[in-house]
């Protein structure tokens, strides 16, 4: 378990309950391979499809294969 201070709406709050999954060495291997993993040139290429399937026009259109649970997203009327 990973304790780390931030600053949240200008008070110090005390983060402790932070698992870290079982392959990550420490907080910051967690964060430089999620780092990689977002910077590597698949997924930039990649990155907008899956903006617009969970945030934009695709949210909703059986033929965008949206296998999020109906829940987890706004329904538009």
């Amino acid at each position: 378990m990973e304790e780390e201070d931030k600053e949240l709406h200008g008070k110090i709050v005390r983060v402790d309950d932070i698992v870290l999954p079982p392959w990550a060495k420490s907080r910051h291997h967690f964060v430089q391979i999620n780092y990689l993993a977002l910077e590597h040139p698949k997924t930039r290429a990649n990155l907008h499809n899956w903006i617009d399937l969970i945030f934009g026009d695709k949210q909703q259109k059986v033929t965008s294969f949206n296998l999020f649970k109906p829940l987890t997203s706004e329904v538009k009327d």
